[in-house]
């Protein structure tokens, strides 16, 4: 909380998206995982609308893991 706002938010996103990356590239890889992520590539034309289908089994441990290591370093909510 003693950084500037703009270095909370760079942490914030990076964080995110690095938690972001892994958890799609493990989706892809382990098949228990890629049971619920398929679902989000079971499209026969992508569309603005269907690229943000995900099985909640899928997106709920993917934005748990993505906020976790935000609490753990201090992001506030005004980073957020």
């Amino acid at each position: 909380a003693t950084l500037p706002l703009a270095c909370r938010i760079a942490v914030a996103v990076t964080l995110s998206e690095l938690v972001h990356y892994w958890h799609h590239r493990w989706s892809h890889e382990h098949a228990l995982l890629w049971r619920f992520h398929a679902h989000h590539h079971d499209v026969q034309r992508l569309s603005w609308i269907n690229a943000t289908r995900f099985h909640p089994v899928d997106v709920l441990p993917l934005v748990a893991a993505q906020e976790l290591p935000l609490l753990v370093v201090g992001i506030d909510a005004d980073a957020l």
